[in-house]
């Protein structure tokens, strides 16, 4: 999966055993900094097993926050964000170099780094899906 990629890939395992798919996620926003790309992303696909302090909680969603750091090289095209039709990842954990490649009908990424870094999975309430 994407995230055994990740810098941080044994915490994921641990808050989901089954894995975390990005399938059916909506890209919310890209902020560029210094040599870091920070990626959001909302997920309508909820992993059957979750953390239990999620429990309390109300959500039909799940909001993820990924960063590609060190980045070497990157590539967008068009400007409207949104439902991604493609969501790639490429390398493998001890790869100098990896990548991961965004692609809609109204726009595409491609990113080229060293680093990739779950920064923050949230569950939330969109009113969008109820």
């Amino acid at each position: 999966m994407w995230f055994d990629l990740a810098t941080n890939k044994k915490m994921i395992h641990s808050i989901f055993p089954q894995g975390i798919a990005l399938i059916n996620s909506e890209l919310c926003s890209i902020n560029v900094t210094g040599k870091d790309v920070q990626l959001s992303l909302n997920c309508c696909d909820i992993p059957s097993s979750y953390p239990k302090k999620w429990m309390m909680k109300d959500f039909n969603a799940i909001r993820i926050v990924l960063e590609l750091g060190d980045v070497l090289d990157v590539k967008y095209r068009g400007g409207e964000l949104g439902w991604v039709d493609r969501f790639d990842f490429f390398g493998d954990r001890d790869d100098l170099s990896k990548s991961t490649y965004i692609k809609n009908e109204n726009f595409e990424f491609n990113c080229l780094y060293k680093y990739l870094t779950v920064k923050n999975i949230q569950p939330y309430d969109d009113v969008r899906w109820d």
